[in-house]
C-alpha cells in the first residue's frame, strides 16, 4: 500500500483541512495509506473524524505572533515573499530547522507523494526527493514562473531587501540539506505540480496566471432565490477586535441577523440579548445558512465567499488579513459586495441602507448566473489523477 502525506503549514481557518480531507477520502478509496501533517489541533481532530483509519500528526511551522519575530518588526507583507520572510525564511537556522522537521516526517512515513495545502516548506523539503502536489487558494498558489506580484498597497520599505534575504536563506538551507538550489524565490514552488483551487473571479493572480485556476474541490451549489425577509447571516471570528461594537451597531440599526461567532468571547450573546441580532456559538451548515438569508456578513474566507457568489447573495466583508482583503477586493470588483471597514457610515446603518437599495442584490444575482452557466470542471478528479500518477 502506497502512502500519501497530506500537509497544511500556513494560513488559518478550516478551509485548508477541508480541502485535504476531500482529497484524503478519494485517496483512501483508491487504496492509499493516508497520513496527515496538520497545523492545528482542531484540524487534526477534523481529519481524525473524517478518516478514522488515517494517521494525523502535528505539522511544523514558524509562529508569526512572537513579539520579537519579524512580523512584529516590519510592515505587513505585501507579496508572497514577505509572508515567507515572516514565517521562518528570515534565518538560515530557522528555515533549516523547519526543513529538517518536515524531512523527519518524510522519514517516519515514507510517502510516495506529498500533497501540500499552502505548505511551501513541505514543498521545499520534498524538492528533488519526493514528488509533490501543491494546492490551495489562489493567494496560496502564486505562479512560479514570474516574480511575485505586490498585492497590498502602502510602504515598500525593505521589500526588496527582505525578498533577497528569503532567496539567500533558501539557497543556504538547500545547500546544507542537499536539495536543489533555486535562482529565484518563486522557483521554490516550481518543484510541485500546482493547483489554484478557487473560482477564477476570486484569484488575485487571475491577470497573470498562465494556467487558470481549476476551481473549488467541492461542487458549488446552484443559484437560489432570495428569501422575502431581510435576515442577514454572519460568520465572524471571536478574535475580531471590533466584534462587540459591530454587533451593537447592527442591533441599534435593527438589522435582523443570525450571527455565528467562532470562539466567541464570554458574555457576547448577552450583549445583544433581546435585540434583532441572535448569536450562535455553534457552526451553521454553510450552504443552507447562506441560502436562507438575504446577504452575508463575514471576514472574507474563500469558501464562504465562493458559496455566497454561487448562491447569489450580496456580501458585506470585514477582512482581518491580506488574503481576506484580496478576496474582498475581488468581490467588490464584481459589484456584489463591499468592504464594510472602508465605509464612512457605521456598519449597521450602512448594511441596512445597502440592503434597501438593492444594487448589491442585483449584481450578486448576475454573478451567480454567470458562474452557474460555466462548464463544470472536476477539480478534485484532476488533482487526484496528479497524485495517483506517482503511485503506479
Amino acid at each position: 500500500m502506497k502512502t500519501v502525506l497530506l500537509t497544511w503549514e500556513l494560513g488559518d481557518g478550516l478551509g485548508h483541512v477541508n480541502r485535504l480531507v476531500t482529497l484524503g477520502r478519494a485517496l483512501d478509496q483508491a487504496g492509499c495509506r493516508v497520513v496527515f501533517a496538520l497545523r492545528t489541533a482542531t484540524s487534526i481532530a477534523v481529519a481524525n473524524r473524517a478518516l478514522p483509519n488515517a494517521i494525523a500528526v502535528p505539522a511544523p511551522f514558524a509562529r508569526r505572533d512572537l513579539p520579537e519575530g519579524p512580523a512584529a518588526k516590519n510592515p505587513p507583507a505585501c507579496n508572497y515573499a514577505g509572508v515567507l520572510y515572516n514565517c521562518g525564511y528570515f534565518s538560515t537556522e530557522a528555515l533549516t530547522g523547519l526543513v529538517g522537521a518536515w524531512q523527519s516526517i518524510f522519514q517516519a512515513f515514507s510517502p510516495s507523494v506529498v500533497v501540500s495545502e499552502y505548505s511551501p516548506t513541505a514543498v521545499l523539503a520534498a524538492a528533488g526527493r519526493i514528488p509533490a502536489v501543491h494546492l490551495g487558494s489562489g493567494w496560496a498558489i502564486p505562479p512560479s514562473d514570474q516574480p511575485f506580484m505586490q498585492l497590498r498597497g502602502g510602504t515598500l520599505d525593505g521589500l526588496i531587501e527582505r525578498q533577497n534575504v528569503v532567496l539567500e536563506v533558501v539557497q543556504k538551507t538547500q545547500q546544507a540539506t542537499g536539495g536543489p538550489i533555486p535562482n529565484s524565490v518563486p522557483e521554490i514552488l516550481g518543484h510541485a505540480e500546482s493547483f489554484a483551487c478557487t473560482l477564477r473571479d476570486l484569484d488575485p493572480y487571475r491577470s497573470v496566471r498562465s494556467q487558470e485556476a481549476v476551481g473549488p474541490l467541492e461542487v458549488l451549489p446552484p443559484q437560489s432565490a432570495v428569501p422575502g425577509d431581510k435576515m442577514l447571516f454572519g460568520y465572524l471570528n471571536g478574535d475580531y477586535r471590533n466584534l462587540s461594537p459591530l454587533l451593537l451597531r447592527l442591533a441599534r440599526a435593527e438589522v435582523p441577523a443570525n450571527i455565528y461567532v467562532r470562539n466567541p468571547p464570554v458574555g457576547l450573546a448577552h450583549l445583544v440579548r433581546g435585540t434583532s441580532v441572535k448569536i450562535h456559538s455553534y457552526p451553521q451548515e454553510l450552504i443552507s445558512a447562506i441560502a436562507s438569508c438575504c446577504a452575508i456578513l463575514h471576514h472574507g474566507g474563500l469558501s464562504t465567499a465562493e458559496t455566497a457568489l454561487a448562491l447569489g447573495r450580496p456580501q458585506f466583508l470585514l477582512p482581518m488579513h491580506l488574503e481576506q482583503s484580496l478576496t474582498a477586493s475581488s468581490v467588490e470588483e464584481l459589484g456584489c459586495g463591499v468592504n464594510v471597514g472602508r465605509q464612512k457610515l457605521e456598519p449597521g446603518k450602512f448594511i441596512k441602507a445597502a440592503l434597501e437599495n438593492g444594487d448589491y442584490v442585483t449584481a450578486a444575482k448576475e454573478a451567480a448566473a454567470r458562474i452557474g452557466s460555466r462548464p463544470l470542471v472536476d477539480a478534485k478528479l484532476r488533482i487526484l489523477k496528479a497524485c495517483l500518477k506517482h503511485l503506479n
